[in-house]
């Protein structure tokens, strides 16, 4: 009997990695560098590695996770791209909020809009916020617009009309002649896109998925002709920010919703490994090569946020400050992710000062220590320094490690601060720590949660290099390390599930009758969203859903999720709820005063069978990387620790009884850092338990 595969696929900004699971729970695995010049080389090397022959024919399931999106919008060289709107609304992108990421800094400048101004076109018309057509379209501007845009050079065209999410007939109007008139150029209308209130946000929403599209649409397309050519035959599928995954041909004309598709990934595999170890808080610590993230787990959910900024060198899901990239309305996991993983780079500001990151060699050149051109000091290169990683290769072996090199780079470093290269090495891990220990604190003791009171879940190439000296920092009484650390996110896609969601501005308000009008709304818009999973061969039973209403006081801006059951629409159940959430969000709730609904939200999803960890743990071979250069170096663990000649095991001698650090423990993905005074040991999902001692 032919053994059945699932493939996930996670291009990461220094390594792509790619995961095989059988349906018996067998794990296979492979780390690639990642290929910038073209990403679908590194995926399909990866599942190479990890699959031969006939094995290829019998993958099922293919899931991918991907940083293209966002690079796409990051890079300087961006395609042209188009908006038609509504007469008096060209300039909306440059109005924007009134937003400031940095409200005192007075050489803040705002991101360049994606549409340049010469490429916006309006036209007069106007529908009312309840849907009453004010002034009809004259085919005659629709016309106009069409013949401006046939003399320039765009790829795709956003069209957003003002409340056109309450009647989109103008906007289908103007997709229609589009489509008759100009078939060459992708076309992306609001109403379709993201038909919600905020004229702005729906623009900016509509603007990034146009420009995306031909990124997107070539970007799915060469990887499936990869895939094909491999033998692989499996549908493929694209996770989404929120952590959910959709059929590739909806990503390729919605790219807005896998934005944050990568970080996704390891906090849903987080959240399945809390549940299996009964832990109700943790918080979810991923570092990589490029950027380091956290995500707070409580009863084995993650949160989800409904409108993300994209564009901006730090991106903090659900949180006030807001207004320095581009305003997508998008569900996305609530994380907070800061720019330092292994490859971020350390350098001395124009006052003197140490900083570490944003910026990051990647995969090429890489580290210092990596060998291959690149002479700037990074994080791995202090590693390497303080002893924390081999002196010869990590990655299973499949990257060879130059000492000399990460010396030198990190001595540099330390001449311009005049301080030994062992100081300056550890000042670099020490930094990191701290910008690192700012996303934790974001996404736990900035929502009123106390850390010391959560377990850590720390996985990435770098994850277990810093687990323990967070946690200690943060007063964290656990770090757990999972099976693949370093793939934990390749592992994640797989353990997703197909989602849909849709939404639509429906402002109600809630008084003490029965909502029968949004329950009723909120069952169309199930069945739409149901009637399309079903399309694609799942089954009724199969499918799962659930509808959030958003909810402000009246008077408000912002507005609240707030769980909505069609079958039980009382009202006084809604406002009990919502004011509990605002309590829990804001301090303080105000029952008194009226609320009414904005939006109506509804996901459903197909959930997907996989084996526990513990049952990949015992079908799985896990080689551990055996220490090649000694049985034990030396390992400089700060002032208080000093200077140890510290044991060095493969993970695989590691037992369910505790051993006291110091200690290392290398893996063929990852190295654990064991400080003093905290304990090591392995549970039976393959997760390595790390306990601190309380100070």
């Amino acid at each position: 009997m032919r053994t059945v595969w699932s493939i996930g696929a996670d291009i990461g900004g220094t390594f792509t990695d790619v995961v095989a699971l059988s349906d018996a729970g067998q794990l296979k695995r492979a780390k690639v560098l990642t290929t910038y010049d073209a990403f679908t080389v590194g995926v399909a090397h990866g599942l190479g590695q990890c699959l031969q022959g006939d094995e290829l024919a019998g993958v099922v399931r293919l899931v991918h996770g991907t940083t293209v999106a966002t690079n796409a919008i990051l890079q300087e060289q961006r395609p042209p791209v188009a908006l038609i709107t509504t007469q008096g609304f060209r300039d909306v992108l440059e109005l924007r909020r009134s937003r400031r990421p940095t409200l005192y800094d007075l050489n803040w400048v705002p991101p360049t809009p994606l549409a340049d101004r010469g490429h916006r076109h309006e036209l007069v018309e106007r529908v009312a916020f309840d849907g009453t057509v004010v002034q009809a379209l004259d085919p005659s501007e629709i016309d106009r617009c069409v013949d401006a845009l046939a003399q320039q050079t765009v790829d795709s065209v956003a069209v957003c009309l003002i409340n056109a999410y309450a009647n989109p007939i103008h906007e289908q109007l103007i997709v229609e002649c589009l489509r008759r008139r100009l078939p060459q150029i992708k076309v992306s209308a609001s109403s379709v896109i993201a038909a919600q209130i905020k004229e702005y946000e729906r623009a900016s929403t509509t603007v990034v998925n146009a420009f995306l599209l031909p990124v997107v649409e070539d970007y799915l397309a060469e990887l499936e002709r990869e895939l094909q050519g491999l033998g692989v035959g499996a549908p493929l599928e694209i996770m989404q920010s929120d952590g959910t995954t959709a059929p590739a041909p909806l990503i390729a004309q919605r790219p807005f919703l896998m934005i944050e598709s990568g970080p996704a990934a390891g906090a849903i595999a987080a959240a399945r490994l809390a549940e299996e170890l009964e832990r109700h808080s943790v918080v979810a610590f991923d570092m990589g090569g490029t950027t380091a993230k956290a995500t707070l787990i409580e009863d084995y959910a993650v949160g989800v946020a409904h409108e993300i900024e994209v564009g901006d060198t730090m991106t903090r899901g659900g949180g006030l400050i807001r207004g320095a990239g581009y305003p997508v309305l998008s569900p996305c996991l609530d994380l907070s992710e800061v720019g330092a993983g292994g490859g971020s780079v350390a350098w001395v500001d124009a006052g003197g000062v140490l900083r570490v990151g944003p910026a990051s060699t990647g995969s090429v050149p890489g580290p210092a220590c990596y060998g291959l051109g690149g002479e700037a000091a990074t994080v791995t290169d202090a590693h390497v320094v303080l002893g924390y990683l081999s002196p010869t290769s990590i990655a299973g072996g499949s990257r060879q490690i130059h000492k000399p090199l990460a010396d030198a780079a990190i001595r540099r470093l330390g001449q311009s601060l005049g301080v030994s290269t062992r100081e300056t090495a550890y000042a670099v891990f020490s930094i990191a720590n701290a910008q690192m220990r700012r996303a934790i604190r974001a996404v736990s003791v900035e929502r009123g949660r106390d850390p010391r009171s959560f377990s850590l879940i720390a996985f990435g190439g770098n994850g277990g290099i810093h687990a323990a000296a967070l946690a200690r920092e943060l007063e964290m009484p656990e770090v757990i390390v999972p099976i693949a650390p370093g793939l934990f996110s390749g592992l994640g896609l797989l353990m997703s599930g197909i989602s849909l969601s849709a939404s639509i501005t429906h402002r109600q308000a809630v008084t003490d009758a029965p909502l029968s009008e949004t329950a009723e709304r909120a069952r169309e818009l199930t069945a739409e969203v149901h009637s399309a999973l079903e399309s694609d061969g799942h089954s009724a039973a199969e499918i799962g859903a659930q509808c959030v209403l958003e909810v402000r006081y009246v008077g408000q801006s912002s507005t609240l999720p707030v769980p909505f059951d069609p079958d039980a629409p009382e009202s006084a159940e809604l406002i009990s709820r919502f004011h509990a959430h605002h309590l829990q969000v804001f301090g303080h709730a105000a029952p008194g005063e009226p609320t009414e609904t904005v939006s109506l939200r509804v996901r459903a999803w197909v959930s997907t069978p996989r084996p526990s960890f513990a049952q990949m743990y015992a079908a799985s071979d896990f080689p551990s990387a055996a220490p090649t250069d000694a049985a034990q170096r030396e390992v400089y663990f700060g002032p208080a620790g000093g200077r140890r000649l510290t044991p060095v095991i493969p993970r695989a001698q590691l037992a369910e009884s505790e051993l006291a650090g110091p200690l290392l423990i290398e893996d063929s993905d990852t190295t654990v850092v064991v400080p003093p005074d905290v304990s090591a040991q392995v549970d039976s999902s393959g997760s390595i338990l790390l306990s601190l001692a309380r100070r």
